[in-house]
Order: structure tokens, then sequence, then C-alpha cells
């Protein structure tokens, strides 16, 4: 009980504190935390379920992670220094756009077939639209999806966004208009200037295509690696478990990204929506010029023999072999 009272959250008045571990330049948010760990006491059934699988965890003999070397540097040495064992990088584990079609890869019917989908983005600029999607397993709040819609009608920028319902209802349901502005669909539709699609997207296609140039995501680490591969900046909005660390490491590590938001909890105007969409779509060229790199360094781990990845693979194939 008495380690999660010493959490070091617990021990500030101040919303931002201090991890040990960490360069002393680094600072974390209490609003970064997933509710349940705010609230954790160390008896609740949060905290039980990963007392137990924190243990198991470093109790193995080594970990393999879905990333690579070259751009996670410093977690990566943390990690490795925090549990004394061997971490095997060989991500990222991603489909490529033609080893299977998006149904196969999602399990579920997209909610637009992809030649129309192509059809849209082939009608836009290079560099000029804006995907959005919040994930499988996450929305935003109803107040929030209005702000965001509200505000992306003052950008005027194109977009896609895969839409669900919002938090707090069932997201397998259909659709309601009543949850966005007004007319605000058929606005978009008439004007070429939104497309919105239901449920399921292919994402990997839509981020691969020249005419995206930014990525509005919940920052889950599938749809962030997704993102860099193909050399899209990234606005971030963290919703839950590990994603505002994500968030923050593409924003103040890799320089990939901004932050608009985080949590389903927190108040957004549109005004906050526009400025942060024209901040990246309009001048992002660093941004763009540093998520290129990275997706190069991907690329490149990915090559047969020599890239840090493959190498990674056959240093754990070579460990189990002789274990």
């Amino acid at each position: 009980m008495s380690i999660w009272l010493n959490l070091p959250h617990r021990k500030t008045d101040s919303d931002e504190f201090y991890v040990p571990g960490f360069p002393e330049n680094y600072r974390f948010y209490r609003s970064q935390l997933h509710r349940f760990l705010r609230k954790a006491d160390g008896t609740d059934t949060w905290s039980r379920f990963f007392q137990t699988h924190i243990s198991l965890s470093m109790k193995s003999d080594g970990w393999i992670c879905n990333t690579i070397e070259e751009i996670e540097p410093l977690g990566l040495r943390l990690l490795r220094k925090f549990i004394g064992s061997p971490v095997w990088t060989i991500g990222p584990l991603l489909p490529t756009n033609s080893s299977m079609d998006s149904k196969q890869r999602s399990g579920k019917e997209p909610g637009i077939p992809l030649e129309k989908c192509i059809e849209w983005l082939n009608i836009h600029p290079e560099r000029f639209v804006l995907y959005i999607s919040f994930g499988s397993q996450h929305s935003i709040s109803e107040t929030q999806m209005m702000s965001l819609a509200l505000g992306l009608e003052q950008s005027r920028k194109p977009f896609i966004w895969v839409i669900r319902p919002p938090f707090g209802f069932n997201l397998n349901r259909d659709f309601e208009a009543e949850w966005l502005p007004e007319g605000f669909e058929n606005r978009t539709k008439e004007t070429k200037r939104g497309l919105l699609i239901r449920n399921w997207a292919p994402q990997l296609e839509i981020l691969s295509h020249k005419s995206v140039g930014a990525f509005l995501s919940h920052c889950g680490w599938n749809s962030v690696l997704e993102s860099l591969s193909h050399g899209v900046p990234i606005i971030g909005w963290p919703l839950g478990a590990e994603q505002a660390y994500n968030s923050k490491m593409v924003e103040e590590e890799m320089g990939v990204g901004v932050e608009l938001m985080r949590t389903v909890e927190s108040m957004i105007s549109e005004e906050e929506v526009k400025k942060v969409i024209e901040k990246v779509m309009n001048r992002g060229e660093e941004m763009r010029k540093k998520a290129n790199e990275i997706a190069e360094h991907i690329r490149r781990a990915k090559e047969e023999d020599d890239g840090s990845s493959i190498r990674a693979m056959h240093d754990f194939l070579r460990i189990v072999s002789v274990s």
C-alpha cells in the first residue's frame, strides 16, 4: 500500500511531477495518467491486476518490443536499465499495403470501398488532407466531437474522418446526425471538403496516399508506427492506456507532431482545433522532414541481414535455440 501512496504524482500539489530514472528536464502531468492510475491505492482491482502482470514480466528472460532502435533510444535505454534483461526490437510489426486488404487486416468491413476513398483523395493536392481516427476502441465526447467538427470547418482543410459514436455510447451502434453540427455532413460532402467514414477505414492505404499531410490520432502505438512509416506528421489526442506518453514522445523527442488535446474529460474550443490544424498543415515542413527521416529508419530496420530489427530477430532466435 505504501508504494502507491509514494507515487510521484501523489507527492506534489502541482499537476506537474518528475519520475525518478528519467532525465531531470523530463516532466509528466496528472492529465497524462489514466484515470485508473490517478485513483489507484494498491488495493483496487486495477492495481491488483497489474501488480501480478508486472511482477511476472520482470521475471522473464527478455522482452520483445514492437519498435526499432533508431526511433526510441531514450526509452529503450531506460527500459534495459530498469529490467536488467535483453530487449529485442523487432518492429515495426505492420502489414504492407499489398499483403492483404483492409477487411483481412481488421476483420471488419470498411465503411467505404477502397476505390471510392482513393478517388476522393486523388482530387486533392499533395499533403493537403487531414486524416482523423481515434482507433477501434476509443472515441471522444459528444461535446468534443462538436468542437472538432466546427474547428475543421473553420480551418477549411479537406479531411477524412473515421467517425464512431461519442464516448459513453455503444461504439458499434449507428452514428446519429445529432452528434455533429446541423448540416455538417451535407456541407462537407457538397464541397468535397470532407469525407466521413463510419466505423472502419483502409488506414494504411490512406496514410500512404500523397495527398495526406497529417494524422489526427489517439496515438495508439500501431497508429503511430503506421503514420511515421509513411512520413506523416501527427496531431495527438491521446485518450487512454499509454497513448499520452506516445504523444509526448512524438512531440518532444521526435519533433514530428503537436498535441491538440488529451483525455475524453477535457474541454476544447473550435478555435484551438483550427489553430493546431493550421500549425501542422500550413507550417509543418520541419515535422514532415523529420517524419520522412523516421520513415527511412523504419524502412532500413527491416532490410534483410543489415537492418537493426532483422539483427534483433536473429539474436533472439540464436538465444532461444541454445536455451
